[in-house]
């Protein structure tokens, strides 16, 4: 099993969110744990008005693969900065 999906993969999840087919059939389609695409529909699902100004809730791959975009951004290690000509990067002290 792979560990993180794909923008092409959440874009299969919405379809099949729309077609109508549950979460154990899905998982199985994508390769997932079915745990994994509660989660994942839980973050990517957004609320909207329809035409008579009622809201209902649906998936939408391009705003769960923008919240993946955005969490992915503050992964990693980020440098300390000790003052303004010292920086500090993986327990190195380096001048700027």
């Amino acid at each position: 099993m792979r560990k993180e999906l794909t923008e092409k993969d959440r874009y299969t999840l919405e379809l099949c969110l729309k077609r109508g087919d549950n979460v154990a059939s899905i998982s199985s389609l994508l390769c997932f744990h079915p745990k994994t695409i509660l989660r994942e529909i839980v973050n990517g699902t957004v609320t909207l008005l329809d035409t008579n100004l009622l809201e209902y809730s649906c998936y939408k791959a391009n705003y769960a693969q923008g919240i993946h975009d955005a969490s992915v951004c503050n992964r990693g290690c980020h440098p300390k900065k000790v003052s303004d000509s010292l920086l500090v990067h993986n327990g190195y002290i380096t001048n700027i």
